[in-house]
Parts: structure tokens; C-alpha cells; sequence
């Protein structure tokens, strides 16, 4: 719920959830200079805000 409530007040973007991941080493860092797959990640953050 507090991960809900933080992309609705514009605290998360889909920047911060692929950096977050290749942090976490689950994507390759070349993807956060993809911005057509961080455009998709923050398609998918406004897809969980609306559900």
C-alpha cells in the first residue's frame, strides 16, 4: 500500500525502479539509457496506481 501511495504522490518513477533493479542485479544497467524501457516501466507504474 505505501508503494501505491508513493507512486501516486510522484515519488517513484520507472527511473528509479530499473535503477533499484540493476542494483539489485536483476537487469543490465544498459537499460536505464533506454528510455523506451523506462517509458514502459512507468507505463506499468500508472497501470498499478489505476488498478
Amino acid at each position: 500500500m505505501a508503494f501505491k501511495k508513493a507512486i501516486a504522490r510522484g515519488q517513484v518513477k520507472g527511473e528509479d525502479v530499473v535503477q533499484a533493479a540493476i542494483e539489485a542485479n536483476r537487469i543490465s544497467a544498459e537499460l536505464l539509457n533506454d528510455s523506451s524501457y523506462v517509458r514502459s516501466v512507468d507505463r506499468q507504474l500508472d497501470f498499478l496506481f489505476e488498478s
